[in-house]
């Protein structure tokens, strides 16, 4: 048989042909690479490329996101397909796009005015301290950026800045000698919540209000609200409910609320839902995401990633009602 010439080596073994190839594998990788990134760049999102024993939920630890978030991203909708949209299935240098959430920015204050607002104001307490009616100082003119800002009279940012209106005196007859009695307007406040177990309201359970050294005694109405009036300057009670099987014990915060914009607003409204976020400091730590997760799985949130978005406050403001 005639002798075929045998395919020319070189160095490090190998024809010359399978290092061509190699060599042109190379280079597809590192365009594919250089395509991969410059795709993510333009999304503002990240490109990994899944290494050997990683999974999608390693990969998920890694950047802090929720597995959901990266499977799910319509930039991944190639390696779904691929993969029979089983995360298992992920393969070593399959291309994932992983875009990190977006932090909200905090609220910032807004108004202008001396009276620059502490932690607790609300504008019923304002209004006690400063010797007025909360809607007169509500509707100033000067406070209309506050108000349009704000929306709700006590749910007010710590800095904000409040004008308060000079008193105004005002005369009535009478006669000397005779006792007569005045009825000051706007006073006391007002305390309105709903008592809900995993969002099913408590109605008619007996109920027991302990504002500063006063005490009251009362029913939820039948879809689980209490109503009742308070001082205007009242900072803190305690509600305790009985719930029939178990007593259910609110501490209640009864100063101002921060803006559902703000972190600590956040916080404010979940704690006040029955979802403990640990401390109330604005900052949006494990136990803050958990809480911020639950209620989002509760009020069947498409998203349930733990995070503030624009839709969550919207829902933490029309459960909490401001």
């Amino acid at each position: 048989m005639p002798n075929i010439p045998s395919m020319p080596s070189i160095p490090g073994g190998g024809t010359r042909a399978q290092k061509a190839a190699q060599l042109r594998a190379k280079m597809e990788a590192k365009k594919k690479t250089t395509e991969q990134e410059a795709k993510a760049a333009k999304s503002g999102a990240e490109w990994h490329a899944v290494k050997s024993g990683e999974t999608l939920e390693s990969i998920a630890t890694q950047y802090g996101v929720s597995p959901d978030d990266i499977w799910n991203d319509p930039l991944n909708k190639q390696i779904r397909t691929r993969r029979g949209d089983d995360p298992a299935k992920l393969q070593e240098q399959d291309a994932l796009f992983i875009r990190k959430p977006q932090a909200q920015p905090d609220a910032e204050p807004v108004g202008q005015g001396d009276y620059v607002v502490r932690a607790g104001d609300c504008m019923s307490s304002i209004a006690k301290k400063t010797g007025h009616f909360w809607k007169k100082v509500w509707n100033d003119p000067n406070n209309s950026e506050l108000k349009e800002v704000r929306k709700e009279p006590n749910v007010l940012l710590p800095k904000d800045r409040v004008t308060i209106p000079e008193i105004e005196t005002k005369q009535e007859p009478g006669e000397t000698e005779m006792r007569h009695r005045f009825v000051r307007r706007g006073e006391p406040a007002k305390l309105r919540m709903q008592i809900c177990i995993e969002d099913e309201p408590v109605g008619n359970a007996r109920y027991n209000l302990y504002i500063d050294s006063h005490e009251e005694e009362g029913t939820t109405d039948a879809d689980g609200w209490v109503e009742t009036k308070i001082p205007g300057n009242a900072k803190r009670g305690r509600l305790v409910v009985d719930a029939k099987r178990q007593a259910l014990v609110f501490p209640l915060n009864l100063g101002g609320i921060d803006p559902v914009e703000s972190n600590q607003g956040v916080q404010q409204r979940l704690s006040n839902l029955g979802y403990s976020c640990g401390s109330l400091d604005g900052k949006l730590g494990p136990k803050s995401k958990t809480a911020l997760k639950r209620f989002q799985v509760a009020n069947s949130h498409p998203n349930p990633n733990g995070e503030p978005d624009e839709q969550t406050r919207n829902l933490l403001k029309e459960k909490h009602g401001s």
